[in-house]
């Protein structure tokens, strides 16, 4: 089973945890939020039993333990999904973030240069981009299409002024220029590495003590255009906390199998660091 290229979960879902920040509060929603893993939990089986691989099979925890450990990442990425409904609902100021390299993308924004955030889903990247408009460099990130055009529009229709543009991956390719012409604007470009769809091309490395499949496009995109790339995450840290860290910008320039292995290197050293919050929820070592 490979990612279908949707996000799980529905426009009343949403609407709901919308509703219930902005007349309960945000601890009321982590409330109600427990109860909504838990169906997760017990009803949605493929996600259950590749989480529970991961942290069973892969980082060697006991049957008791994974499953434990399976139910708190489900209710970890409904906190970073409500998070970003409450920053995108003008309640930023209410958070806070701490910075591992911040200083790289502060040069990358004074020398002009832009550049490519390579990033995972592990933590949220999006609110990242929204706690990171200081650098006043413009952050465009790269999704699937397929992600559902109804919530999209809801969010939109509830959000205030955004940092961050969204390029949706089309099949026409028509991205491409869009993210060629985002680099020549020196913006930044942030795209995730660790997620492919079916019949994507894909490139097999060893992640966690077995060979995985990660996609070839998002490290094209990295590699092809000359301009720096750097390894970012933000994971959730505490109830209005978020930790961003990125390495030191580095030209890969076409050097696509080189830029692979590093990335894919640190991926597993954020993943460790922060099991809970590696949100793939399908088949990653088919």
């Amino acid at each position: 089973m490979s990612w279908d290229g949707k996000t799980r979960g529905n426009l009343l879902g949403q609407q709901i945890f919308v509703f219930a920040l902005k007349r309960l509060g945000l601890r009321v929603a982590y409330f109600i939020l427990l109860f909504v893993a838990a169906y997760f939990f017990l009803f949605v089986s493929k996600s259950r039993k590749s989480v529970f691989y991961f942290f069973h099979s892969r980082l060697g925890y006991s049957a008791l333990s994974a499953y434990w450990a399976t139910y708190i990442n489900f209710y970890k990425f409904g906190q970073n999904l409500i998070d970003k409904f409450a920053i995108l609902s003008g309640e930023k100021s209410k958070y806070s973030t701490t910075h591992n390299g911040g200083e790289y993308l502060d040069e990358m924004t004074k020398n002009g240069t832009g550049g490519v955030l390579m990033s995972g889903h592990i933590g949220n990247f999006e609110v990242g981009g929204q706690l990171l408009e200081r650098l006043g460099g413009k952050i465009n990130v790269i999704m699937q299409d397929e992600d559902h055009e109804k919530i999209k529009k809801y969010m939109n229709s509830k959000s205030k002024q955004k940092s961050f543009n969204i390029i949706p991956i089309k099949n026409d390719l028509s991205h491409v220029i869009s993210i060629k012409n985002a680099l020549a604007e020196n913006e930044f470009i942030c795209v995730h590495g660790d997620r492919y769809m079916e019949g994507a091309e894909t490139v097999e490395l060893d992640f966690l003590g077995k060979k995985a499949k990660f996609p070839k496009g998002p490290f094209v995109i990295a590699t092809r255009f000359g301009a720096p790339v750097t390894f970012a995450f933000v994971v959730k840290t505490d109830m209005r906390s978020y930790r961003f860290s990125a390495t030191k910008p580095k030209l890969y320039n076409r050097k696509l199998e080189e830029c692979m292995q590093d990335y894919v290197a640190k991926l597993e050293e954020v993943v460790k660091a922060n099991p809970h919050q590696w949100f793939n929820h399908y088949e990653f070592w088919a």
